[in-house]
Protein backbone atom coordinates (compact mmCIF):
# COMPACT_ATOMS: atom_id res chain seq x y z
CA UNK A 1 0.00 0.00 0.00
CA UNK A 2 2.22 2.73 0.94
CA UNK A 3 5.89 3.68 -1.05
CA UNK A 4 9.32 4.51 0.30
CA UNK A 5 7.85 5.36 3.86
CA UNK A 6 6.09 2.54 5.78
CA UNK A 7 3.38 4.47 7.97
CA UNK A 8 1.12 3.12 10.93
CA UNK A 9 -2.43 3.34 10.40
CA UNK A 10 -3.41 6.75 11.87
CA UNK A 11 -0.15 8.77 10.21
CA UNK A 12 -1.41 6.77 6.96
CA UNK A 13 -4.79 8.81 7.14
CA UNK A 14 -3.02 11.80 8.50
CA UNK A 15 -0.96 11.85 5.71
CA UNK A 16 -3.92 11.78 2.69
CA UNK A 17 -5.43 14.31 4.98
CA UNK A 18 -2.55 16.60 4.59
CA UNK A 19 -2.23 16.52 0.85
CA UNK A 20 -5.60 16.49 0.12
CA UNK A 21 -5.46 19.84 1.50
CA UNK A 22 -2.80 21.24 -0.88
CA UNK A 23 -5.42 22.29 -3.44
CA UNK A 24 -8.94 23.32 -2.46
CA UNK A 25 -8.31 27.33 -2.66
CA UNK A 26 -6.01 26.89 -6.09
CA UNK A 27 -9.19 25.07 -7.02
CA UNK A 28 -11.25 27.88 -5.95
CA UNK A 29 -9.52 30.84 -7.17
CA UNK A 30 -9.13 28.99 -10.58
CA UNK A 31 -12.87 29.47 -11.06
CA UNK A 32 -13.37 32.53 -10.10
CA UNK A 33 -13.28 34.35 -13.89
CA UNK A 34 -15.64 31.15 -15.40
CA UNK A 35 -18.04 32.35 -12.61
CA UNK A 36 -18.15 35.71 -13.66
CA UNK A 37 -18.21 35.26 -17.29
CA UNK A 38 -21.54 37.05 -17.69
CA UNK A 39 -19.97 40.50 -16.05
CA UNK A 40 -17.09 40.95 -16.08
CA UNK A 41 -17.17 41.94 -20.02
CA UNK A 42 -18.98 45.30 -19.02
CA UNK A 43 -16.30 45.83 -16.38
CA UNK A 44 -13.30 45.25 -18.61
CA UNK A 45 -15.50 47.28 -21.70
CA UNK A 46 -14.32 44.97 -23.70
CA UNK A 47 -16.66 44.11 -27.39
CA UNK A 48 -18.04 40.83 -27.78
CA UNK A 49 -15.20 39.48 -29.99
CA UNK A 50 -12.38 40.82 -27.83
CA UNK A 51 -14.35 39.52 -24.72
CA UNK A 52 -14.39 35.89 -25.92
CA UNK A 53 -10.56 36.04 -26.30
CA UNK A 54 -9.66 37.88 -22.88
CA UNK A 55 -11.51 35.06 -21.23
CA UNK A 56 -9.71 32.10 -22.54
CA UNK A 57 -6.50 34.13 -22.30
CA UNK A 58 -7.08 34.21 -18.59
CA UNK A 59 -6.78 30.36 -18.86
CA UNK A 60 -4.39 29.37 -21.76
CA UNK A 61 -1.92 31.94 -19.80
CA UNK A 62 -2.45 30.13 -16.44
CA UNK A 63 -1.50 26.87 -19.12
CA UNK A 64 1.30 28.05 -20.63
CA UNK A 65 4.31 28.32 -18.33
CA UNK A 66 3.30 24.96 -16.95
CA UNK A 67 4.39 23.31 -20.40
CA UNK A 68 7.84 23.38 -19.30
CA UNK A 69 7.22 23.84 -15.65
CA UNK A 70 7.33 19.91 -14.46
CA UNK A 71 11.11 19.50 -15.96
CA UNK A 72 11.65 22.61 -13.46
CA UNK A 73 9.74 22.23 -10.34
CA UNK A 74 11.32 18.62 -10.11
CA UNK A 75 15.03 20.27 -10.22
CA UNK A 76 13.82 23.26 -7.94
CA UNK A 77 12.39 20.73 -5.53
CA UNK A 78 15.43 18.76 -5.16
CA UNK A 79 17.20 21.70 -4.55
CA UNK A 80 15.44 23.56 -2.12
CA UNK A 81 13.69 20.51 -0.26
CA UNK A 82 9.87 19.96 0.51
CA UNK A 83 9.63 22.57 2.97
CA UNK A 84 10.96 25.40 1.33
CA UNK A 85 9.42 24.40 -2.24
CA UNK A 86 6.15 24.09 -0.96
CA UNK A 87 6.85 27.62 0.47
CA UNK A 88 7.78 29.23 -2.64
CA UNK A 89 4.54 27.64 -4.50
CA UNK A 90 2.33 29.03 -2.48
CA UNK A 91 4.24 32.64 -2.40
CA UNK A 92 3.59 32.42 -6.22
CA UNK A 93 -0.17 31.65 -6.14
CA UNK A 94 -1.18 34.36 -3.23
CA UNK A 95 0.94 37.09 -5.46
CA UNK A 96 -0.82 36.30 -8.68
CA UNK A 97 -3.89 36.40 -7.08
CA UNK A 98 -3.15 39.33 -6.08
CA UNK A 99 -2.19 41.07 -9.19
CA UNK A 100 -5.42 39.11 -10.61
CA UNK A 101 -7.48 41.31 -8.18
CA UNK A 102 -5.81 44.22 -8.37
CA UNK A 103 -6.37 43.97 -12.46
CA UNK A 104 -10.10 43.61 -11.93
CA UNK A 105 -10.41 46.26 -9.44
CA UNK A 106 -8.09 48.84 -11.76
CA UNK A 107 -10.00 47.20 -14.93
CA UNK A 108 -6.35 46.42 -16.18
CA UNK A 109 -6.75 43.20 -18.27
CA UNK A 110 -2.84 43.28 -18.56
CA UNK A 111 -2.52 43.15 -14.56
CA UNK A 112 -5.16 40.53 -15.05
CA UNK A 113 -3.43 38.32 -17.54
CA UNK A 114 -0.14 38.90 -15.75
CA UNK A 115 -1.80 38.07 -12.20
CA UNK A 116 -3.49 34.72 -13.92
CA UNK A 117 0.27 33.72 -15.27
CA UNK A 118 1.87 33.70 -11.90
CA UNK A 119 -0.97 32.08 -10.36
CA UNK A 120 -0.51 29.18 -13.27
CA UNK A 121 3.12 28.89 -11.94
CA UNK A 122 2.08 28.43 -8.41
CA UNK A 123 -0.93 26.78 -8.75
CA UNK A 124 0.35 24.00 -10.75
CA UNK A 125 3.44 23.48 -8.70
CA UNK A 126 1.20 22.69 -5.80
CA UNK A 127 -0.50 19.79 -8.29
CA UNK A 128 2.96 18.67 -9.09
CA UNK A 129 4.24 18.93 -5.34
CA UNK A 130 0.82 16.65 -4.10
CA UNK A 131 1.49 14.48 -6.87
CA UNK A 132 5.40 13.60 -6.05
CA UNK A 133 4.32 13.45 -2.29
CA UNK A 134 1.76 10.79 -2.91
CA UNK A 135 3.99 8.85 -5.02
CA UNK A 136 6.80 8.92 -2.68
CA UNK A 137 4.13 7.98 0.24
CA UNK A 138 1.89 5.31 -1.65
CA UNK A 139 2.63 3.06 -4.64
CA UNK A 140 1.02 0.08 -5.87
CA UNK A 141 -2.91 -0.20 -5.99
CA UNK A 142 -3.37 2.34 -3.23
CA UNK A 143 -2.07 5.02 -5.33
CA UNK A 144 -5.01 5.30 -7.15
CA UNK A 145 -7.29 5.73 -4.35
CA UNK A 146 -4.83 8.61 -3.13
CA UNK A 147 -4.80 10.68 -6.04
CA UNK A 148 -8.59 10.25 -6.57
CA UNK A 149 -8.78 11.65 -3.12
CA UNK A 150 -6.84 14.14 -3.62
CA UNK A 151 -8.31 15.79 -6.71
CA UNK A 152 -11.74 14.97 -5.08
CA UNK A 153 -10.96 17.45 -2.32
CA UNK A 154 -9.90 20.02 -4.65
CA UNK A 155 -13.46 19.63 -6.18
CA UNK A 156 -14.75 21.41 -3.15
CA UNK A 157 -12.85 24.19 -3.93
CA UNK A 158 -14.72 24.29 -7.16
CA UNK A 159 -18.08 23.86 -5.83
CA UNK A 160 -17.86 26.54 -2.82
CA UNK A 161 -16.57 29.10 -5.95
CA UNK A 162 -19.84 27.56 -8.29
CA UNK A 163 -22.37 28.41 -5.51
CA UNK A 164 -20.80 31.69 -3.38
CA UNK A 165 -18.68 33.37 -6.26
CA UNK A 166 -21.69 35.39 -7.97
CA UNK A 167 -23.60 35.74 -5.45
CA UNK A 168 -20.81 37.31 -3.44
CA UNK A 169 -20.09 39.42 -6.91
CA UNK A 170 -24.16 40.67 -6.92
CA UNK A 171 -23.80 41.76 -3.32
CA UNK A 172 -20.13 43.63 -3.60
CA UNK A 173 -18.72 43.25 -6.60
CA UNK A 174 -16.39 41.61 -9.09
CA UNK A 175 -13.09 42.91 -7.26
CA UNK A 176 -14.33 41.80 -3.85
CA UNK A 177 -15.27 38.33 -5.24
CA UNK A 178 -11.41 38.18 -6.40
CA UNK A 179 -10.44 39.20 -3.52
CA UNK A 180 -12.44 36.54 -1.24
CA UNK A 181 -10.60 34.04 -3.64
CA UNK A 182 -7.05 35.92 -2.57
CA UNK A 183 -8.16 35.30 1.37
CA UNK A 184 -8.86 31.69 0.86
CA UNK A 185 -5.56 30.94 -1.10
CA UNK A 186 -4.01 33.05 1.83
CA UNK A 187 -5.50 31.31 4.78
CA UNK A 188 -5.47 27.77 3.13
CA UNK A 189 -1.47 28.43 2.29
CA UNK A 190 -0.93 29.44 6.00
CA UNK A 191 -2.56 26.94 7.32
CA UNK A 192 -1.08 23.80 5.55
CA UNK A 193 2.04 25.86 5.96
CA UNK A 194 1.91 26.13 9.97
CA UNK A 195 0.66 22.17 9.98
CA UNK A 196 3.27 21.52 7.89
CA UNK A 197 6.41 23.14 9.35
CA UNK A 198 4.54 22.15 13.12
CA UNK A 199 7.23 19.28 14.75
CA UNK A 200 4.17 17.12 14.61
CA UNK A 201 3.48 17.00 11.45
CA UNK A 202 7.26 16.55 10.62
CA UNK A 203 7.36 13.52 12.77
CA UNK A 204 4.43 12.32 11.02
CA UNK A 205 5.14 12.98 7.57
CA UNK A 206 9.11 12.52 7.64
CA UNK A 207 9.71 9.58 9.99
CA UNK A 208 10.51 6.84 9.24
CA UNK A 209 10.99 3.70 11.81
CA UNK A 210 13.98 2.01 11.61
CA UNK A 211 13.19 -0.49 14.10
CA UNK A 212 12.28 -4.81 12.66
CA UNK A 213 8.97 -3.77 11.48
CA UNK A 214 10.22 -0.74 9.21
CA UNK A 215 10.06 -0.93 5.67
CA UNK A 216 11.96 1.53 3.39
CA UNK A 217 12.30 0.33 -0.55
CA UNK A 218 15.18 2.07 -2.47
CA UNK A 219 15.67 0.56 -5.70
CA UNK A 220 18.72 1.66 -7.96
CA UNK A 221 20.53 0.05 -10.89
CA UNK A 222 22.05 -2.16 -8.84
CA UNK A 223 18.96 -3.70 -7.55
CA UNK A 224 21.00 -4.04 -3.39
CA UNK A 225 19.21 -6.09 -1.09
CA UNK A 226 16.93 -4.59 1.37
CA UNK A 227 20.04 -4.01 4.15
CA UNK A 228 22.08 -2.55 1.80
CA UNK A 229 19.33 -0.27 0.76
CA UNK A 230 18.40 0.80 4.44
CA UNK A 231 22.52 1.33 4.64
CA UNK A 232 22.54 3.32 1.31
CA UNK A 233 19.18 5.41 2.77
CA UNK A 234 21.27 6.03 5.87
CA UNK A 235 24.29 7.04 4.68
CA UNK A 236 23.08 9.05 2.22
CA UNK A 237 20.42 10.73 5.18
CA UNK A 238 24.08 11.41 7.16
CA UNK A 239 25.56 13.22 4.18
CA UNK A 240 22.20 15.60 3.43
CA UNK A 241 22.64 16.60 7.16
CA UNK A 242 19.73 14.47 8.23
CA UNK A 243 19.07 13.37 12.58
CA UNK A 244 18.57 10.34 14.60
CA UNK A 245 15.99 10.50 17.41
CA UNK A 246 14.55 8.63 19.98
CA UNK A 247 10.78 9.05 20.36
CA UNK A 248 8.61 8.55 23.55
CA UNK A 249 8.19 4.76 23.01
CA UNK A 250 12.35 4.02 22.25
CA UNK A 251 11.88 3.65 18.42
CA UNK A 252 14.82 5.10 16.94
CA UNK A 253 13.47 7.22 14.22
CA UNK A 254 15.38 8.82 10.67
CA UNK A 255 14.24 12.05 9.72
CA UNK A 256 15.20 12.64 6.00
CA UNK A 257 14.21 14.82 3.23
CA UNK A 258 11.25 13.69 1.24
CA UNK A 259 12.88 13.57 -2.19
CA UNK A 260 16.67 11.87 -0.90
CA UNK A 261 15.27 8.93 -3.65
CA UNK A 262 14.64 11.84 -6.80
CA UNK A 263 18.05 13.36 -5.62
CA UNK A 264 20.09 9.80 -5.85
CA UNK A 265 18.76 9.13 -9.77
CA UNK A 266 18.62 13.11 -10.83
CA UNK A 267 21.34 11.90 -12.96
CA UNK A 268 19.27 9.60 -14.74
CA UNK A 269 15.93 11.70 -15.25
CA UNK A 270 18.71 14.75 -16.35
CA UNK A 271 19.92 12.82 -19.43
CA UNK A 272 16.09 11.28 -19.49
CA UNK A 273 14.85 15.14 -20.38
CA UNK A 274 17.55 15.80 -22.50
CA UNK A 275 18.06 12.89 -24.44
CA UNK A 276 14.71 12.39 -26.54
CA UNK A 277 15.83 8.90 -27.44
CA UNK A 278 15.31 7.28 -24.46
CA UNK A 279 12.22 8.48 -24.27
CA UNK A 280 11.54 7.56 -27.28
CA UNK A 281 12.34 4.08 -26.29
CA UNK A 282 11.30 3.39 -23.15
CA UNK A 283 7.99 5.04 -23.35
CA UNK A 284 5.56 2.84 -24.69
CA UNK A 285 2.61 3.56 -27.36
CA UNK A 286 -0.15 3.61 -24.40
CA UNK A 287 1.42 6.04 -22.57
CA UNK A 288 1.84 8.71 -25.60
CA UNK A 289 -2.61 7.56 -26.19
CA UNK A 290 -3.19 8.68 -22.19
CA UNK A 291 -1.39 11.89 -22.91
CA UNK A 292 -4.09 12.29 -25.97
CA UNK A 293 -6.95 11.30 -23.55
CA UNK A 294 -5.90 13.49 -20.57
CA UNK A 295 -5.38 16.10 -23.29
CA UNK A 296 -8.87 15.82 -24.70
CA UNK A 297 -10.91 15.23 -21.51
CA UNK A 298 -9.19 18.65 -20.16
CA UNK A 299 -9.50 20.57 -22.88
CA UNK A 300 -13.44 19.48 -22.99
CA UNK A 301 -13.83 20.23 -19.39
CA UNK A 302 -12.08 23.58 -18.62
CA UNK A 303 -13.41 25.77 -21.42
CA UNK A 304 -16.66 24.48 -21.43
CA UNK A 305 -16.87 25.50 -17.58
CA UNK A 306 -15.80 28.77 -18.81
CA UNK A 307 -18.93 29.03 -21.17
CA UNK A 308 -21.43 27.28 -19.44
CA UNK A 309 -22.95 29.82 -17.15
CA UNK A 310 -24.17 32.45 -20.31
CA UNK A 311 -24.38 29.14 -22.64
CA UNK A 312 -27.19 27.19 -20.10
CA UNK A 313 -28.16 30.47 -18.85
CA UNK A 314 -29.08 31.89 -22.22
CA UNK A 315 -30.76 28.65 -23.68
CA UNK A 316 -32.41 27.35 -20.90
CA UNK A 317 -33.23 30.23 -18.44
CA UNK A 318 -33.82 32.98 -19.43
CA UNK A 319 -30.45 34.68 -19.20
CA UNK A 320 -30.35 33.77 -15.48
CA UNK A 321 -26.22 32.87 -15.44
CA UNK A 322 -26.44 32.13 -11.75
CA UNK A 323 -29.19 29.18 -11.74
CA UNK A 324 -26.90 28.32 -14.81
CA UNK A 325 -23.81 28.05 -12.86
CA UNK A 326 -25.46 26.67 -9.65
CA UNK A 327 -26.19 23.57 -11.76
CA UNK A 328 -21.81 22.89 -12.41
CA UNK A 329 -21.56 22.22 -8.56
CA UNK A 330 -23.05 19.37 -9.10
CA UNK A 331 -20.39 17.18 -11.04
CA UNK A 332 -17.91 18.93 -8.87
CA UNK A 333 -19.94 17.55 -5.99
CA UNK A 334 -19.95 14.25 -7.60
CA UNK A 335 -16.18 14.32 -7.71
CA UNK A 336 -15.91 15.02 -4.42
CA UNK A 337 -17.58 12.07 -3.21
CA UNK A 338 -17.13 9.49 -6.09
CA UNK A 339 -14.08 10.48 -6.58
CA UNK A 340 -12.36 8.15 -3.98
CA UNK A 341 -15.08 5.29 -4.38
CA UNK A 342 -13.89 5.63 -8.22
CA UNK A 343 -10.49 4.90 -6.97
CA UNK A 344 -11.40 2.19 -4.57
CA UNK A 345 -13.07 -0.12 -7.33
CA UNK A 346 -10.58 0.44 -9.24
CA UNK A 347 -7.82 -0.28 -7.08
CA UNK A 348 -9.73 -3.69 -7.09
CA UNK A 349 -11.05 -4.59 -10.06
CA UNK A 350 -8.82 -2.84 -12.25
CA UNK A 351 -10.53 -2.17 -16.41
CA UNK A 352 -9.05 1.41 -16.68
CA UNK A 353 -9.45 1.66 -20.56
CA UNK A 354 -12.81 0.93 -19.76
CA UNK A 355 -13.10 3.66 -17.72
CA UNK A 356 -11.34 6.17 -20.42
CA UNK A 357 -13.90 4.70 -23.12
CA UNK A 358 -16.79 5.64 -21.01
CA UNK A 359 -15.49 8.98 -20.21
CA UNK A 360 -15.16 9.90 -23.69
CA UNK A 361 -18.62 8.61 -24.58
CA UNK A 362 -20.40 10.36 -21.72
CA UNK A 363 -18.97 13.35 -22.43
CA UNK A 364 -20.54 13.00 -26.33
CA UNK A 365 -24.07 12.49 -24.51
CA UNK A 366 -23.90 15.02 -22.06
CA UNK A 367 -23.05 18.07 -24.97
CA UNK A 368 -24.90 15.98 -27.29
CA UNK A 369 -28.19 16.75 -24.78
CA UNK A 370 -26.89 20.31 -24.35
CA UNK A 371 -26.70 21.18 -27.79
CA UNK A 372 -29.09 19.40 -29.57
CA UNK A 373 -32.07 18.77 -27.39
CA UNK A 374 -34.83 21.23 -24.61
CA UNK A 375 -34.45 18.67 -22.09
CA UNK A 376 -33.86 20.37 -18.82
CA UNK A 377 -30.40 20.93 -18.71
CA UNK A 378 -29.94 19.50 -15.03
CA UNK A 379 -29.52 16.01 -16.96
CA UNK A 380 -26.98 16.88 -19.15
CA UNK A 381 -24.76 18.28 -16.38
CA UNK A 382 -25.34 15.65 -13.86
CA UNK A 383 -24.61 13.26 -16.49
CA UNK A 384 -21.41 15.11 -16.99
CA UNK A 385 -20.19 14.06 -12.96
CA UNK A 386 -19.38 10.31 -14.87
CA UNK A 387 -16.77 11.63 -17.08
CA UNK A 388 -15.46 14.10 -14.84
CA UNK A 389 -15.03 11.43 -12.43
CA UNK A 390 -13.76 8.68 -14.71
CA UNK A 391 -11.36 11.04 -15.70
CA UNK A 392 -9.36 10.50 -12.70
CA UNK A 393 -8.53 7.01 -13.59
CA UNK A 394 -5.75 8.54 -16.31
CA UNK A 395 -3.14 8.87 -13.92
CA UNK A 396 -2.99 5.88 -12.61
CA UNK A 397 -2.23 4.45 -15.65
CA UNK A 398 1.42 6.03 -15.90
CA UNK A 399 2.90 3.92 -12.78
CA UNK A 400 1.47 0.73 -14.83
CA UNK A 401 3.17 1.18 -18.03
CA UNK A 402 6.59 3.04 -17.07
CA UNK A 403 9.64 1.41 -14.71
CA UNK A 404 10.28 3.15 -11.48
CA UNK A 405 12.80 5.17 -11.96
CA UNK A 406 10.80 6.75 -15.32
CA UNK A 407 7.54 7.63 -13.19
CA UNK A 408 8.19 11.39 -12.09
CA UNK A 409 9.36 11.83 -15.98
CA UNK A 410 6.44 10.58 -17.01
CA UNK A 411 3.87 12.62 -14.63
CA UNK A 412 6.13 14.98 -15.83
CA UNK A 413 5.23 14.67 -19.58
CA UNK A 414 2.16 13.79 -19.16
CA UNK A 415 1.00 17.00 -17.03
CA UNK A 416 3.22 19.17 -19.20
CA UNK A 417 1.02 17.46 -22.67
CA UNK A 418 -2.30 18.29 -20.67
CA UNK A 419 -1.29 21.77 -20.09
CA UNK A 420 0.12 22.22 -23.89
CA UNK A 421 -3.66 21.41 -24.41
CA UNK A 422 -5.13 23.89 -21.81
CA UNK A 423 -2.96 26.12 -23.46
CA UNK A 424 -4.20 25.79 -27.36
CA UNK A 425 -7.64 24.61 -26.80
CA UNK A 426 -8.92 27.89 -25.30
CA UNK A 427 -7.64 29.46 -28.18
CA UNK A 428 -9.10 27.98 -30.48
CA UNK A 429 -12.40 27.41 -28.57
CA UNK A 430 -12.51 31.43 -28.85
CA UNK A 431 -11.62 31.41 -32.23
CA UNK A 432 -15.04 29.17 -33.12
CA UNK A 433 -16.98 31.10 -31.16
CA UNK A 434 -16.20 34.45 -32.35
CA UNK A 435 -15.77 33.49 -36.16
CA UNK A 436 -19.64 33.17 -36.04
CA UNK A 437 -20.51 35.90 -33.71
CA UNK A 438 -21.59 38.10 -37.16
CA UNK A 439 -24.49 35.73 -37.82
CA UNK A 440 -27.66 35.43 -36.59
CA UNK A 441 -27.94 34.46 -33.13
CA UNK A 442 -25.09 36.41 -32.72
CA UNK A 443 -23.89 35.05 -29.51
CA UNK A 444 -25.64 31.77 -29.03
CA UNK A 445 -24.60 30.68 -32.63
CA UNK A 446 -20.78 31.32 -31.22
CA UNK A 447 -21.83 29.11 -28.04
CA UNK A 448 -22.90 25.85 -30.50
CA UNK A 449 -20.13 26.35 -32.60
CA UNK A 450 -18.33 25.98 -29.57
CA UNK A 451 -20.29 22.67 -28.72
CA UNK A 452 -19.55 21.16 -31.94
CA UNK A 453 -15.85 21.03 -31.44
CA UNK A 454 -16.03 19.48 -27.95
CA UNK A 455 -18.37 17.02 -29.36
CA UNK A 456 -15.61 16.09 -32.10
CA UNK A 457 -13.05 15.75 -29.08
CA UNK A 458 -15.25 13.45 -27.43
CA UNK A 459 -15.56 11.41 -30.35
CA UNK A 460 -11.35 11.73 -31.17
CA UNK A 461 -11.37 10.26 -27.66
CA UNK A 462 -13.76 8.02 -27.86
CA UNK A 463 -11.26 6.60 -30.71
CA UNK A 464 -8.12 6.87 -28.94
CA UNK A 465 -9.16 4.72 -25.95
CA UNK A 466 -10.27 2.22 -27.85
CA UNK A 467 -7.07 1.85 -29.71
CA UNK A 468 -5.52 2.20 -26.59
CA UNK A 469 -7.77 -1.10 -25.15
CA UNK A 470 -6.61 -2.79 -28.17
CA UNK A 471 -2.86 -2.34 -28.27
CA UNK A 472 -2.58 -2.91 -24.67
CA UNK A 473 -4.18 -6.21 -24.82
CA UNK A 474 -2.78 -7.68 -28.12
CA UNK A 475 0.79 -5.91 -27.41
CA UNK A 476 1.16 -5.58 -23.49
CA UNK A 477 -0.77 -8.38 -21.59
CA UNK A 478 -3.72 -6.33 -20.60
CA UNK A 479 -1.39 -4.70 -18.08
CA UNK A 480 -3.81 -1.62 -17.61
CA UNK A 481 -6.79 -3.66 -17.35
CA UNK A 482 -5.32 -5.75 -14.23
CA UNK A 483 -5.76 -5.03 -10.74
CA UNK A 484 -2.27 -6.31 -9.65
CA UNK A 485 0.85 -7.51 -11.45
CA UNK A 486 3.44 -9.24 -9.54
CA UNK A 487 7.16 -7.30 -9.52
CA UNK A 488 8.47 -10.20 -11.90
CA UNK A 489 5.37 -10.17 -14.10
CA UNK A 490 5.64 -6.70 -13.72
CA UNK A 491 9.93 -6.27 -14.83
CA UNK A 492 9.37 -8.53 -17.97
CA UNK A 493 6.54 -6.62 -19.15
CA UNK A 494 8.59 -3.02 -18.91
CA UNK A 495 11.52 -5.10 -20.92
CA UNK A 496 8.89 -6.07 -23.32
CA UNK A 497 7.73 -2.99 -23.56
CA UNK A 498 11.21 -1.02 -24.22
CA UNK A 499 12.18 -3.40 -26.95
CA UNK A 500 8.63 -3.28 -28.58
CA UNK A 501 8.18 0.15 -28.30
Amino acid sequence: MQGNVSLSKWQTIFCIANLAMLLPGVYYAYDIPASLYAVLQNELGSNDEEYEYQMQLMYALYSFPNIILPVGVGAVMDRLGTPKSITVVFFFVILGQILTSLGVANKSFYIILTGRTIFGIGGESVNIVQGNLSSYFFNGSFLSFVLAFNTSVARAGSVANDLLTRRIQMAYGSAFAFWVGTLICAVASALWLARFYSKMSRNQLLQIPTNSQAHVEYQNESQVNLTEQVEARMKHSSSNSSTENIDEKGMQTVILPVFDDTRMDMSIRQKAFQNIKYVYQNFPLPFWLICADLLIFNGIMIPFNLIQSSFVGDKFFGGDDVTAKGLMSIPNTACVFLGPLIGIIQDKKGNLPFYLIACGGLYFISHSLLTFSNMPPIIAISLLSFPYVFQLTVWPCIPKLLQEKDVSLGFGIATAIMNLGLFLVPIIVAWVGTSASDLKNGQMKSFYNQEYLFLSMAFLSIIISIILFDVDKRRFASILSNVKIEDKDTVELHSSISKES
